[in-house]
């Protein structure tokens, strides 16, 4: 159980840094994403609720990292018995990417916001997961 928290908690982190990461560049190299951010349809920095955007990668990391031990980081769409551990890694990502950009496109058809700003979420969420889901692979066993 401690090794699934403390790697939950490592994954969660990287999650939080890489999203960040992400999102800084998307708005250096796409600069209309920063008009579209200060938008009213998203709360100031200083509210105190922005800081669940640091949280909701670390709850995301325990879960996962729940998920990988539990189905022994085998949750793949292909044969039951692939001892290949990227192939784990990119069937175990593959099922939080589905659900995940599902979710996102319930957020694109309720709120106004750019298709584009959709799909940098969408690439950031990829990068994301698979950093997580690798230090997974590497910190259970």
């Amino acid at each position: 159980m401690k090794k699934v928290l403390l790697s939950g908690l490592v994954a969660g982190i990287a999650m939080a840094v890489v999203g960040m990461v992400c999102n800084m560049l998307w708005q250096k190299l796409l600069p209309g994403l920063e008009v579209q951010y200060q938008a009213p349809l998203f709360r100031p920095w200083s509210d105190p609720l922005m800081s669940l955007i640091f949280v909701v990668p670390v709850l995301s990391g325990f879960v996962m990292a729940s998920a990988w031990k539990a189905v022994g980081g085998k949750l793949c769409f292909c044969e039951h018995d692939v001892k290949d551990v990227t192939k784990n890694i990119l069937g175990f990502v593959g099922f939080f990417i589905v659900l995940s950009v599902l979710g996102m496109l319930m957020t694109y058809s309720c709120f106004p916001m750019s298709f584009l700003m959709l799909v940098t979420w969408c690439v950031s969420m990829v990068v994301e997961y698979l950093v997580g889901t690798w230090i997974l692979a590497k910190m259970i066993k």
